[in-house]
C-alpha cells in the first residue's frame, strides 16, 4: 500500500510532550518528586501534612459515598413503590377481567 504525502513526514516533528508514553506503551503515571527534607522539623511537618491529607481524603470519600448511597437508595425506593402500585393496578384489572369472563360464561 502506498504512503500518502503526509505520512512520510508524520514523525519528523514530534515534541517531547507528544512522545510521552511512546517507549513503554503505557500511560504516564503521576509521580511527584518532593525535595529532600531540610531538617528533622521539616520531616515532621511533611509527615503531619501527609497524615492530614490522607485523613481528609478518606473523610471526603466516605461523605461522597454516603451521599451517593442515600441518593441511590431513595431513587430505588421511589421506583419500587411506583412499580408496586402498577402491579396492584394490573392485578385489580386481571381480577376484574376474570370476573367478567365468569359472568359471560353463565
Amino acid at each position: 500500500m502506498e504512503q500518502m504525502d503526509f505520512q512520510s513526514n508524520a514523525t519528523q516533528y514530534i515534541t517531547e510532550t507528544q512522545a510521552i508514553g511512546d517507549v513503554d506503551d503505557e500511560l504516564p503515571t503521576f509521580n511527584p518528586r518532593m525535595a529532600a527534607p531540610l531538617s528533622p522539623e521539616h520531616v515532621a511537618i511533611r509527615v503531619d501534612f501527609e497524615i492530614i491529607t490522607a485523613t481528609t481524603m478518606e473523610q471526603l470519600y466516605a461523605r461522597i459515598t454516603d451521599e451517593i448511597t442515600t441518593s441511590v437508595t431513595a431513587t430505588f425506593q421511589k421506583t419500587t413503590s411506583q412499580l408496586n402500585q402498577q402491579i396492584g393496578l394490573i392485578n385489580a384489572h386481571i381480577t376484574q377481567m376474570q370476573q367478567q369472563h365468569l359472568t359471560n360464561q353463565k
